[in-house]
């Protein structure tokens, strides 16, 4: 009798194989491209990449289990989830990838919200820090800042406003409608601000005590996604300012650029998940079989 698939396991099967699929075809369509010589400097600029792109990684897996802390994901379920989530997240365009993120860690907590609101806050200090870097290089180089910036700074700019400032206007919005409004439609406004009160709640529950630490690995991680970026600069596109290059990366990230270059830094880190990815699914596949 053949075994139900769950729909998780679907879920989950669709997403990597497509991951997969997809990398593949990156790789054989950019393979008889490289022109690299092979050299122990060669090998020495892979092995320092690799170890940043790990370490870079590292630095953000544990700011999203700092933010994700409260709920108890034992450390290497974490790291799966990290692990096979970014896979996904590198190789499929337009950020398509986060949606199965915000499914499998909430699955994993046994809710959507708080996954949800793990990963705003994620972009949220990714965002201050990035705008620290993109609004001063804008202004210098273009003398504008670009609508990427404008979205980011907003995006901070409303996310603030509404954390700071939803508990007064919680306390005054409620007690009006209590005491001075009498209607169906203040029953419903109440509802809705304590649907509010408990988005607030959850999401304070987030970064009380923790937001410093999640702020300065936030920090770490771009100093070393920079760094990783000016060795790949400096090795294959040489005579290009490192500074212009990685805003042309920051920019391409959300449109998938097909630029040569930012194409094999993607294959690249989708190299790196993806034999990662498989050595734990193998890994898990074979002791099933030997336990069995």
């Amino acid at each position: 009798m053949m075994r139900r698939i769950s729909f998780h396991s679907v879920i989950n099967i669709f997403f990597l194989f497509t991951s997969l699929f997809v990398l593949s075809v990156m790789v054989l369509d950019k393979v008889d491209d490289v022109t690299v010589s092979i050299s122990p400097i060669t090998f020495g600029v892979i092995a320092v990449s690799v170890f940043l792109y790990i370490a870079i990684h590292a630095v953000k897996c544990a700011r999203f289990y700092l933010i994700l802390m409260e709920f108890r994901i034992p450390a290497l379920q974490f790291i799966k989830l990290y692990i096979k989530t970014t896979f996904v997240s590198i190789t499929f365009p337009f950020k398509i990838g986060e949606v199965f993120k915000f499914y499998s860690f909430g699955k994993q907590i046994k809710s959507f919200r708080i996954s949800f609101l793990g990963m705003l806050t994620e972009r949220f200090f990714d965002s201050c820090i990035l705008l620290l870097f993109l609004i001063p290089y804008e202004l210098v180089t273009s003398e504008k800042i670009s609508y990427l910036s404008v979205l980011l700074l907003l995006f901070i700019v409303f996310f603030l406003f509404v954390y700071l400032f939803f508990p007064s206007t919680y306390r005054y919005l409620n007690e009006f409608m209590v005491k001075k409004v009498h209607s169906l439609k203040a029953v419903k406004a109440l509802k809705a601000l304590e649907h509010g009160k408990s988005l607030y709640r959850t999401q304070k529950l987030l970064v009380t005590g923790r937001s410093p630490f999640i702020l300065l690995l936030s920090i770490v991680a771009w100093i070393l996604e920079f760094s990783l970026f000016s060795l790949f600069v400096s090795f294959f596109v040489q005579g290009n300012s490192v500074f212009t290059v990685f805003h042309r990366y920051l920019t391409s990230v959300l449109s998938q650029s097909n630029d040569s270059f930012f194409v094999y830094y993607f294959v690249f880190g989708a190299i790196i998940f993806s034999l990662t990815t498989l050595s734990i699914y193998g890994f898990q596949f074979l002791k099933g079989r030997i336990n069995r």
